[in-house]
């Protein structure tokens, strides 16, 4: 029986300035093509809801897609939610940031709408109280195993939902070594607390004198950010201050890490997927509240793209992909030195680990098949969620 969803999204500023033709204002006309364009989360959920022949559709909230976009007015997200969920009446609601809806918020809607499963996308740190909004939803989609055994929810309640590899990366395949740079990669943040051990590990790797190419953003890491944030919420200030205030944090982060001072800018999306597929591997070093469990999106981009993943051996990884046959592994940053030095040193070794796991990609880590394992779990009656619904 064909079901129908209403999905919760944002997109990245980056996202919107990239792929919208009028800067940050969209208009209505322009969200279905700006969401084909950025291939986000919540755009591939729908496509393959779509394909297996349910309804889907997407509430953006941002800003920029609505009429008052260029003025200082709040956005009242939980109304426009509200107004799509009795307009629409669909069966699942999926909320990808459950940081959306308070506690409050959330009782509302699901008091006034009975007949719709709330769910949401738990795939990063939360705080407490955001912890504790969880437990409002009937539910949660978590990205990692740490999610499963410590989110405070019901085991029924949650639903093991990995990264997926996404199917932009899969078109940016280099199968010619000859074309491939004989160099390692990192791409991600280094500057936020979160991130410290991705710091420290990729300073002793530079140190040692590994071709390592850093891509980040140094913007809006530094506490000058935070304490000029309120002063640049008005866009004339903030296109006047924004400048010298990300040029100020960078030399000050280059000072204090000297091991940093030539990182490349961020990329993101086809830009990104095109730059990892070049290089010969990649370093992957999990944020801190990953605790010890494999799940962030950079395995599974590697994989698309066919680039030799080099990442910490958690108890996991082996049931996501086959260390030393389709990602190599460490335990310490001596030996994270040594297998990216193997691989620089045995480039078509290293090439054909990175094919072996995008064949694996390609057969178990593709939004097709977590979005039908999904619709599986939700319509067996016998797990009990949803059994109050109508």
């Amino acid at each position: 029986m064909a079901k129908k969803f209403l999905l919760i999204s944002e997109l990245y500023p980056s996202q919107l300035k990239d792929l919208s033709s009028q800067g940050m204002t969209i208009s209505a006309q322009e969200i279905d093509k700006v969401l084909e364009k950025a291939k986000s989360w919540s755009y591939m959920i729908k496509k393959n809801l779509e394909e297996l022949g349910h309804t889907a559709n997407v509430l953006l909230t941002n800003r920029a897609f609505y009429e008052h976009a260029d003025s200082d007015y709040e956005l009242n997200i939980y109304a426009l939610i509200k107004e799509r969920l009795s307009r629409e009446k669909p069966h699942y609601l999926i909320v990808e940031n459950p940081r959306v809806l308070t506690i409050s918020e959330l009782k509302d809607l699901k008091s006034s709408f009975p007949g719709c499963l709330f769910i949401t996308h738990h795939c990063s740190a939360l705080r407490e109280h955001q912890a504790d909004g969880l437990k409002g939803y009937d539910l949660v989609l978590c990205c990692s195993p740490e999610f499963i055994h410590n989110a405070p929810i019901a085991a029924r309640n949650k639903f093991l939902f990995y990264n997926s590899s996404p199917d932009q990366g899969f078109e940016y395949h280099v199968p010619d070594i000859n074309k491939r740079k004989i160099r390692c990669s990192f791409f991600g943040s280094i500057f936020s607390g979160i991130h410290a051990n991705r710091r420290k590990l990729i300073s002793y790797l530079r140190s040692r004198g590994l071709p390592l190419d850093v891509y980040s953003s140094y913007s809006g890491r530094h506490k000058i950010s935070g304490r000029l944030s309120k002063l640049t919420r008005f866009k004339r200030l903030h296109k006047c201050l924004h400048a010298p205030i990300h040029n100020l944090e960078s030399l000050c982060f280059k000072l204090r890490n000297p091991m940093f001072s030539d990182v490349k800018e961020p990329l993101f999306e086809s830009r990104m997927y095109s730059a990892l597929s070049e290089y010969i591997c990649t370093l992957n070093v999990h944020a801190s509240f990953a605790n010890g469990f494999a799940a962030n999106m950079r395995l599974f981009e590697a994989a698309s793209v066919g680039t030799c993943l080099i990442t910490e051996d958690y108890p996991n990884l082996s049931s996501l992909f086959e260390p030393d046959h389709e990602v190599l592994t460490y335990r310490s940053p001596e030996e994270c030195y040594e297998k990216i030095r193997y691989c620089i040193n045995h480039p078509n070794i290293a090439l054909e680990i990175g094919q072996n796991a995008r064949s694996r990609a390609l057969k178990d880590h593709r939004y097709s098949k977590r979005v039908s394992d999904l619709m599986e779990f939700l319509d067996d009656s016998r797990n009990g969620v949803g059994d109050n619904l109508m």
